[in-house]
């Protein structure tokens, strides 16, 4: 997917005001790999939810999602601005997402203070549910995993033993108000539990960037 100047924008004004939340600069990108995790691990799944609001859909639609989540066990986030001017709204480790990428992806570690600390996680899947446009053709369900469970991202992560297969989406498109992308997200949940649930597990980004600090690194996936 080509980013555009809005999208491209909006990322950068969220990894720099989570930063500024941190008080600390921008430190240089390291790809933190998984290396030396058991290749018996389960593979995360999780995704970001941008532009969250009353504005796009209703009280309602917010229930519908949460609801259906909960029914499913399904676990993502907003992404939020967690603070500006130095001052901050959290104390313990927070994720963000500067930047997304299907080859270049991990987790890199910008602050830290004790048990406090600001991630970068990834995301290493994109957006197919039809964007901030709310676009039937930014839909694809394939794209995630197939109708015969052998191909789309989630299968190649599963497959390769990655950490974590972490998408981001738009309320636009992924409400079930009037979100084009609703009915494929929910097609995407059904075929996850039809061929790989066995093999992967649902969590918050908030709680991936707690296992990981805690751990010092990717070893708490083998107790999952």
């Amino acid at each position: 997917m080509t980013n555009t100047p809005e999208q491209f924008s909006r990322r950068r004004f969220l990894g720099a005001a989570t930063a500024a939340a941190a008080a600390a600069a921008r430190l240089p990108r390291g790809f933190a790999r998984a290396s030396g995790v058991s290749k018996q691990h389960k593979t995360i799944l999780s995704f970001y939810c941008d532009d969250t609001g009353p504005g796009t859909a209703g009280a309602k639609a917010f229930a519908t999602f949460l609801d259906y989540c909960a029914e499913q066990g399904i676990k993502g986030e907003s992404s939020v601005i967690l603070g500006a001017s130095g001052h901050s709204m959290t104390r313990e480790p927070v994720p963000c997402f500067f930047d997304a990428s299907e080859g270049d992806f991990g987790i890199h570690q910008k602050a830290s203070d004790g048990k406090c600390a600001i991630y970068d996680l990834m995301p290493n899947a994109m957006d197919r549910f039809g964007i901030w446009e709310n676009n039937p053709a930014r839909v694809d369900p394939d794209y995630y995993i197939t109708e015969d469970g052998k191909s789309g991202i989630i299968v190649r992560r599963v497959e390769s033993s990655s950490p974590y297969c972490i998408w981001y989406a738009h309320w636009q498109g992924l409400n079930p108000g009037n979100g084009v992308g609703w009915r494929a997200f929910t097609t995407v949940v059904r075929r996850i539990r039809k061929h790989v649930q066995d093999r992967v597990v649902w969590m918050r980004p908030s709680d991936i960037t707690n296992g990981y600090h805690e751990a010092g690194g990717w070893d708490f996936l083998d107790r999952l």
